[in-house]
């Protein structure tokens, strides 16, 4: 069995995630759904903090309560399993629940994060890059910006430690964008 033991950086090149990453775009793609690498990881990708090895997922869906069923059954028919995630946020706009869905070990738990029209949330899915995260694997990753006001957003502990180490890896972020965002949305 594969170790599992990494750090968040370590992961985002290990042929786990690029399974997981590869399976999951291929349901996604059948759907036309716009997603982007949130979480942990896009704070891995952007800087290096401690371990972490669930994938975190914001996707952009119209009808909610059918588009999120019908990937949901879409992600069943492909041997997926799943459990609802619910999240305490308290700010607008941000999503209350999601899926978990993963595989027989070795597979990365993904977690599938449901958003609507969410203006904030659609732009920053809008706008992640691909990048080429490993050889052969080019993921939307959200921009170091908008995870910053994510995770500000959420406010755990560990989502303010992890906006620490953005700021320390990216000294260069553009604060008047994250000040008027945070401004105008808590």
């Amino acid at each position: 069995m594969e170790e599992r033991t990494y750090t968040r950086k370590q992961f985002l090149k290990t042929a786990m995630f690029k399974k997981a990453m590869s399976d999951v775009a291929s349901v996604l793609d059948r759907f036309s759904v716009k997603f982007a690498l949130v979480g942990g990881l896009a704070v891995a990708y952007h800087a290096n903090p401690p371990v972490t090895v669930d994938i975190d997922l914001l996707l952009m869906i119209g009808r909610k309560s059918q588009e999120e069923h019908d990937i949901m059954g879409a992600f069943m028919d492909e041997g997926w399993r799943s459990h609802p995630l619910h999240f305490g946020y308290r700010h607008i706009g941000l999503p209350k629940s999601g899926h978990a869905i993963f595989r027989d070990l070795p597979q990365a738990t993904v977690d599938l994060i449901f958003a609507g029209g969410d203006p904030f949330l659609a732009g920053a899915v809008q706008d992640a890059e691909v990048h080429e995260v490993q050889s052969g694997l080019h993921v939307p990753v959200i921009s170091t910006e908008d995870l910053i006001i994510m995770k500000t957003l959420v406010g755990r502990d560990k989502d303010l430690a992890d906006v620490s180490e953005l700021y320390l890896a990216h000294p260069d972020v553009d604060e008047t964008y994250i000040e008027e965002t945070l401004s105008r949305l808590e």
